[in-house]
């Protein structure tokens, strides 16, 4: 039995233009009617094309049919781009391995040089296939203009003390308990001048 794939073989560009072709069609119509549209034949290349752009929640299957859904609906009657980024956002995320990888590399730089290698160790996918899913998603993140956020300072800070940048001077003696912070040159001045006294 083949695997079932977690994530499509198309970028989100891609998938969003042939379901914008498909929204011509109504809510719900057949495989043959969308093919067509597309100037295409029922193949496994076809079919592949819909499980991708199905995987980003853009279109459905049912049986024989094909059903706008309503993520697609709202992308395609946002009022602004801004709100129509975010439904293509949350399209993007709609595929599981885009959503894990997401969330792994939330507070850290995505390792671009070795991610596919990251793909096949790690998220079980065929190396096969490795460098072109590599692609399809720093693609997807260069369309969507969406960046994996850096560290903070306050979180990179956040188990560390703040850096001390002032000198502190405690001597203790016979009748003596000077105790002083230096923030200047009169300051140790007078640290000197103490100094000397001891010595004298």
């Amino acid at each position: 039995m083949p695997r079932k794939l977690d994530y499509p073989l198309t970028t989100i560009e891609k998938a969003l233009l042939s379901a914008n072709i498909a929204y011509g069609l109504g809510n719900t119509f057949t495989k043959e009617k969308f093919a067509l549209k597309l100037n295409k034949k029922i193949s496994g290349h076809f079919n592949t094309l819909v499980a991708s752009i199905a995987k980003f929640n853009l279109l459905k299957t049912k049986k024989n049919q094909i059903i706008i859904t309503d993520l697609m609906k709202n992308i395609r009657l946002s009022y602004s781009e801004e709100e129509k980024k975010k439904y293509l956002q949350e399209s993007f995320l709609k595929v599981p391995l885009y959503k894990k990888l997401w969330q792994n590399y939330e507070t850290k730089k995505i390792p671009t040089e070795i991610l596919e290698k990251i793909l096949v160790k790690e998220y079980d996918v065929p190396s096969t296939i490795a460098t072109k899913i590599k692609n399809n998603f720093l693609a997807d993140l260069k369309f969507l203009q969406l960046n994996f956020p850096s560290p903070t300072p306050e979180k990179n800070q956040k188990n560390h003390e703040p850096i001390n940048t002032t000198y502190s001077v405690h001597i203790k003696g016979p009748n003596l308990n000077f105790e002083m912070e230096i923030k200047n040159q009169q300051d140790l001045k007078i640290v000197e001048m103490i100094l000397e006294r001891i010595k004298s």
